[in-house]
């Protein structure tokens, strides 16, 4: 194809205007030569013959002549009677033109206008537009999902769930020629999106629902009274503007330029529908950022729209006009009287070899980054119904039935941190959620609140592993805005030392102090950097909250003054059981005599039993889980005889368990807890020939458990 492609070129070479070489610059340089223009009906008809199978200089001279004639060589010859007949099939293919019937009504729709914008004082050009998002930490496709989700959050109505639907799409020829021949007529020569469009096209269409759209003035350079919306100019014209909105999650406008970069043309189409003062108002307009170049004697910043000139300033297509357009492209039409917007971003490139190969990418980010939107509404507010498809058909991003240990647990952390930040209790879960207070002591301030949970590890499925922002073992907390619960980062600490268990947490600040952290995050929203606070106190504020962050977490994975839980390291039985006081079940031992300050005589030193290791087994039916505990007797002939006793724990004491905790066995070796018998009677005594072994325990998930071992003569 290649090859093809080179030998058809060289005879058109001064005709070729686009930096790639590919099926529409080649047949768009042929048209030239017959000193044509490779737009409208001319087009749409080369490519027409070039579908039916004639070579690029039968399909331009066909185009271009028409009935009059064209003889050429070629794998076919268009004469006059066969391009005749191939106009009449071309005006009579159904739907060729425009495929939804609602866009056949109504006087024909007339192409948009090309607005490129010209250097002023003051002006960015395209590159430097696309490089205003900075380097993310995260890849495209997160970036992306996060922005434009956060864009949909902020606009909800409050009124209905907001719908937000990501499909990666194959256009129709259909939906090509709308684009070619109205949406983007008109280019410069070196910025010719109709000529860089390969077929077939790939599109990623972003719509939500439920949400206001793109109101308010359609020009930014008039004056607004304040509190009145300017969703359209910020979206559409402006870079870096300021969000107004408390509880927004983009605080400057910079992240939108996200939709371009994820365009291989930089080139995305906008159709939104509004409720203005005169009724609802459907808009569309076409944007692109590209490189800047010289026209006419003149520089461009490499800033495009596509709309209407009205009175010297490019405004969207309104109306009827614009509902009719938007159908014939969209793959997501309005119902009724709802509002919202919808994005298309042509030549998607995401990373991925094609781009069905990027669905994958959005959706495992739709996991990891969404998960707050899709838990139940708090009081006043909704939540987010989420939609990746691919040729409209729906993945199962968040399967029925099937859960994820890593966001369940972030899941139970966001509820109990809601609950306090709402005056509440800490909700019950299981295992239980510790929630801490996060402190700045100078000046004293109250930054925020951190929740924190173990969990019992599972291996879980991803869609692309890439994308996955923590690394095993799990021990991250969410760092969260307040309102907006945007998931700025992943943050790692210490990890557990049971190779069973990870841990997850959420930290979301104070209302009062969101607009400090918020003002610490980059254009891309992934991270909070200190320096990047306002003031003096705020970039205290945020490192002091960070820093703290880590020590609470780091302690509650590890806690400080507590021996190292990796396996084969040293421990006492009662230090285990304060590590593992929230786990399932909670094990426990009396505490080892000091050792005495001074040297004793030989054979006066207690015998001493230090734990090694543990090991937990899986919940049966019954809700019981065997428990094993790896022993150490020290300053004990051998062999030694241990005795264990387990026990309920309760405050001031212990309970002698009726039943429900019961020491079953030793082990001389680690054994395998899904192998152990948990019938049988009851062995509480062994004789260690080495002084290590392990005990096991069988105890009721939910209780706290109290196990005593003693060395006897």
């Amino acid at each position: 194809m290649a090859d093809d492609l080179q030998q058809a070129a060289a005879g058109v070479q001064e005709h070729i205007k686009g930096a790639e070489l590919n099926e529409n610059t080649v047949l768009a340089a042929y048209i030239r030569r017959e000193g044509a223009q490779a737009r409208g009906d001319t087009w749409s008809l080369a490519k027409h013959f070039r579908r039916q199978g004639y070579s690029f200089e039968a399909a331009a001279r066909g185009a271009v002549l028409g009935i009059g004639g064209a003889e050429t060589g070629g794998d076919r010859a268009a004469t006059d009677e066969v391009i005749s007949l191939h106009r009449l099939d071309l005006a009579s293919e159904p739907g060729a033109r425009e495929p939804d019937p609602q866009a056949l009504e109504g006087p024909p729709i007339e192409p948009l206008s090309w607005y490129p914008k010209r250097y002023s004082p003051g002006d960015i050009d395209g590159d430097g537009a696309k490089k205003l998002l900075g380097t993310p930490n995260i890849p495209l496709a997160s970036v992306l999902v996060r922005e434009t989700a956060q864009n949909a959050w902020d606009a909800r109505t409050f009124e209905s769930d907001v719908d937000f639907v990501i499909n990666m799409r194959l256009l129709s020829p259909e939906a090509t020629d709308t684009l070619r021949d109205i949406c983007f007529p008109e280019t410069a020569a070196d910025v010719d999106i109709v000529e860089s469009m390969e077929e077939p096209i790939w599109a990623l269409e972003i719509s939500d629902r439920g949400t206001v759209g793109l109101r308010g003035p359609t020009r930014n350079d008039l004056s607004v009274p304040d509190g009145t919306p300017t969703n359209f100019v910020d979206l559409v014209f402006n870079l870096g503007g300021k969000h107004e909105v408390a509880a927004s999650g983009g605080t400057y406008g910079f992240g939108k330029t996200v939709a371009y970069k994820a365009s291989r043309l930089g080139t995305v189409l906008m159709w939104s529908r509004v409720h203005t003062e005169t009724g609802i108002e459907d808009r569309i307009i076409g944007s692109s950022i590209g490189d800047r170049f010289d026209m006419g004697g003149y520089r461009y910043t490499g800033r495009h729209w596509w709309g209407r000139m009205i009175d010297g300033h490019i405004q969207p297509l309104i109306g009827p006009a614009a509902s009719r357009l938007g159908a014939a492209v969209f793959n997501k039409g309005f119902v009724g009287g709802e509002t919202g917007t919808s994005i298309l971003i042509l030549c998607p490139d995401l990373g991925s070899k094609s781009p069905d190969r990027d669905v994958p990418l959005l959706a495992e980010a739709v996991r990891w980054h969404l998960w707050p939107k899709r838990l139940e509404a708090r009081e006043g507010d909704v939540r987010m119904n989420i939609d990746i498809q691919l040729q409209g058909s729906s993945l199962q991003v968040f399967p029925e039935g099937l859960t994820n240990p890593h966001l369940d647990s972030l899941n139970a952390c966001l509820r109990s941190v809601r609950a306090v930040q709402d005056g509440e209790d800490v909700p019950d879960a299981f295992p239980p959620v510790l929630v801490e207070e996060v402190w700045c002591q100078r000046p004293l301030t109250l930054l925020g609140h951190l929740a924190l949970q173990r969990y019992q590890h599972r291996t879980i499925d991803t869609f692309a592993e890439d994308i996955v922002p923590i690394e095993e073992p799990a021990r991250h907390v969410a760092l969260m805005r307040n309102s907006a619960e945007l998931v700025v980062k992943y943050l790692p600490a210490l990890p557990l030392g049971e190779p069973g268990f990870r841990w997850m947490g959420v930290f979301k600040p104070v209302t009062a102090l969101d607009p400090v952290f918020a003002s610490s995050e980059p254009p891309a929203h992934d991270d909070w950097v200190p320096d990047g606070a306002d003031d003096r106190w705020g970039k205290t504020q945020v490192r002091v909250g960070l820093r703290r962050i880590r020590e609470i977490a780091d302690n509650f994975a590890q806690p400080i003054g507590l021996p190292d839980l990796q396996p084969g390291s040293r421990g006492s039985v009662a230090a285990i059981a304060d590590a593992l006081a929230d786990l399932v079940p909670t094990v426990s031992a009396s505490r080892p005599e000091p050792r005495p300050s001074r040297p004793s005589a030989p054979g006066s030193r207690k015998p001493r039993v230090d734990v090694t290791g543990q090991a937990m087994g899986p919940v049966d039916e019954h809700g019981d889980r065997l428990v094993a505990l790896e022993l150490l007797v020290s300053d004990a002939d051998l062999p030694a005889t241990l005795v264990a006793r387990g026990s309920i724990g309760v405050d001031g004491g212990s309970d002698s368990g009726g039943g429900d905790v019961e020491v079953i066995g030793w082990s001389a070796e680690r054994p395998d807890l899904e192998l152990v018998s948990r019938q049988g009677a009851a062995a509480t005594t062994f004789a260690s020939q080495t002084g290590a072994c392990w005990v096991l325990v069988r105890a009721k998930v939910d209780l706290a458990v109290d196990i005593q071992v003693d060395v006897v003569a």
